[in-house]
């Protein structure tokens, strides 16, 4: 009994043995292909186990290759989301496919819609086509599901398609579950597949046309804004405008326009793209709803802006360098603390919101100020949301991209609408802001027009005869109106009295000033035409009304004789002929309220030609910083020019002040 138990033994032990080896000597099959026994003049969806290897090796794509032992694995879903978390880099998906021979006369193509990152397209161990380009010169994009591939296949009645895949490594932007082929491929006729393509295409534009249509609003507005900030500078705000109507446009072309950029040039720019959004609106806002005026809060909305903006530029110059490689965690850490600050100050809209209804807004501008704030807090909202989304798992960021309505096939998004009711307010209240500027600028010009009116009774039109002389004047302000003056006054007997002089400051300040001098000039004329005593007069009566100003003064009393008697309140000495004639030093008007002037006296010989001009005429400038200066002047004076050439040579030379002369020739 025994010995027979360990016969038996033996025997099953012998059995074992060959039933192992038997095994080990059968050759391994490859998965069993799949069977497009439906494939006519439609489309076949390749939605079942794919085998999977991650890594890398260009035998992979042979149909020879014996892939058995691969994992089987779903298209239209991550390989993250089936047990591959954090899976970067290279990996491999193989179907083998057999056609039937009724269709195998068709030509067949492969509709790949999308894949994160790139990849090749193998069929029977030949390349047939790309999404991307993958590593050693990596092309991915930000949107995957935008760049679909489309390759034509042999007409093979069974075959190897594999599909070598790239994922770049991971950056703040990630999703929660990447990598690998996210859409389902599709085999059908080449007739069939672009139908498909067509259908997809369609069905994307027909949901997006009403946020297309709303963004070519922005755009017109936007060029609208910026071709008037052009044409008249005045208006400033207006260049914001157009910075924030032009930004859906901007981030369209930036991020979700298929193929156009590549994922790098994508995420080096949407950050300065929505840090100049930001800086635009905030300061846009700051204008229209008349917080200027908090220079606080408007230095800190720079601040924080042009930080946000230095911040996103540094995140822009890491995409100088291949990341793609070794480096890809250090990118990861410095796109991390580049980024986060600048997603904290996007939530700077909350303070300019707080600031703005403390003040009593009307209806528009309130609207103005919930809706333009509460597109920038959207913004702010979504990129807290979906940047860091692989890691806080928030699904905020879904939320914003949820449908709220559909109408026509177009779907309508929270953002669509919010941009909707901003783009209406901000019209409205632009336009009210145009109107209101109209009417100060209106006022403006009426003020400026009646101070030309004024200045053309203070600076006489046309020359004075004096007796004895001949008189030439030429008046060039370097503004609509100037501080330069003249006054020709008769006196007693057959004295004329002429006062030259120059107000400080320029524009309308200045012309008031000239209105209250002329006016004090006539008023001490009428008790005495010498020139010291008249200087010493004007200068107390002046004093204290010049607004902290001052104005230079020249004064002569000349008679058909030929006798000048002339003084200057720190005024540019005058010439005769050639000749500078030395003036008394002294103080200008309005400084000291007890300042004397002294007279000098010469006596004029027929011919002789006496030139008054102020410091516009030296001090005119070229565009590399030469001054006209005095020894051109003398030099001018020798060919006895009257006022108007002298006024002519500055102003050509380069105008940077008002410009009097006057010329007054003896006999």
């Amino acid at each position: 009994m025994l010995t027979s138990a360990r016969s038996l033994l033996r025997c099953a032990r012998r059995l074992a043995l060959t039933a192992v080896l038997s095994l080990a000597l059968v050759p391994a099959h490859a998965a069993p292909p799949l069977v497009l026994t439906d494939l006519g003049r439609a489309t076949i969806p390749l939605d079942g186990a794919w085998q999977f290897h991650s890594g890398d090796n260009l035998a992979w794509a042979q149909p020879a290759f014996d892939d058995s032992a691969w994992e089987p694995i779903r298209t239209g879903k991550t390989w993250e989301e089936q047990g591959h978390y954090g899976l970067t880099g290279f990996a491999w998906y193989r179907l083998r496919v057999s056609i039937p021979a009724s269709a195998s006369q068709l030509p067949l193509m492969l509709y790949l819609p999308g894949v994160n990152s790139a990849c090749e397209i193998y069929w029977n161990g030949r390349r047939i086509g790309s999404i991307g380009r993958v590593p050693p010169n990596p092309v991915w994009y930000l949107w995957r599901d935008r760049v679909p591939a489309i390759a034509k296949l042999d007409g093979s009645t069974e075959g190897v398609l594999a599909l070598r895949v790239w994922k770049a490594p991971i950056v703040y932007l990630n999703s929660p579950y990447e990598g690998g082929v996210v859409q389902v491929p599709q085999i059908g006729s080449a007739e069939a597949i672009a139908a498909l393509s067509a259908a997809h295409a369609a069905a994307t534009s027909n949901s997006l046309w009403f946020t297309r249509a709303l963004d070519l609003m922005f755009l017109c507005v936007g060029m609208l804004a910026l071709f008037t900030a052009l044409r008249d500078r005045r208006f400033k705000a207006l260049v914001w405008l157009a910075v924030v109507m032009c930004f859906p446009t901007e981030l369209y072309v930036v991020t979700s326009m298929p193929g156009f950029l590549s994922f790098r040039w994508s995420y080096a720019l949407i950050g300065p793209v929505i840090a100049l959004n930001n800086l635009a609106l905030w300061t846009l806002l700051l204008h229209l709803l008349g917080l200027n005026s908090a220079r606080r809060l408007a230095r800190w909305t720079r601040t924080i802006a042009l930080t946000a903006i230095g911040m996103t530029l540094l995140d822009t110059a890491f995409q100088l360098f291949d990341w793609t490689r070794s480096a890809g965690k250090l990118f990861l850490i410095c796109d991390v603390v580049s980024t986060i600050p600048v997603e904290l100050s996007e939530f700077w809209g909350l303070v300019i919101l707080v600031v703005a209804l403390r003040k009593h807004l009307d209806a528009a501008r309130l609207t103005l100020a919930i809706t333009g704030l509460l597109t920038s807090m959207v913004q702010a909202f979504d990129d807290v949301s979906s940047l860091g989304a692989r890691w806080t798992h928030w699904t905020g960021a879904d939320w914003l991209a949820a449908p709220l309505l559909v109408i026509g096939g177009s779907t309508m998004h929270f953002r669509d609408i919010l941009n909707t009711v901003f783009l209406i307010s901000l019209l409205v209240v632009t336009g009210i802001a145009a109107i209101e500027q109209a009417r100060r600028q209106s006022l403006i010009d009426q003020e400026l027009q009646s101070a030309q009116e004024l200045q053309r009774l203070l600076v006489p039109t046309e020359t004075p005869k004096v007796e004895g002389f001949t008189l030439s004047s030429a008046y060039r302000p370097a503004r609509e109106v100037g501080g330069d003056f003249f006054q020709v006054i008769p006196l007693s007997g057959s004295d004329t009295l002429v006062v030259l002089g120059d107000v400080s400051g320029k524009g309308l300040p200045a012309a008031i000033a000239v209105a209250h001098l002329v006016g004090a000039l006539h008023s001490s004329a009428e008790h005495g035409g010498n020139p010291d005593s008249l200087l010493t007069a004007l200068n107390r009566r002046l004093y204290g009304r010049l607004g902290g100003g001052f104005a230079t003064c020249i004064a002569l009393r000349i008679s058909d004789s030929g006798e000048c008697q002339f003084a200057s309140a720190g005024h540019l000495p005058p010439y005769r002929n050639t000749e500078e004639l030395p003036v008394q030093p002294a103080l200008p008007l309005g400084l000291l309220p007890d300042t004397e002037y002294e007279s000098t006296t010469l006596k004029l010989a027929a011919g002789d030609v006496i030139t008054l001009y102020t410091d516009g005429i030296v001090e005119a400038q070229k565009s590399g910083g030469k001054l006209f200066g005095f020894a051109a002047l003398a030099h001018l004076l020798a060919s006895r020019p009257n006022a108007a050439a002298i006024a002519d040579a500055a102003q050509t030379f380069g105008q940077e002040d008002d410009i009097t002369v006057l010329s007054l020739g003896f006999g």
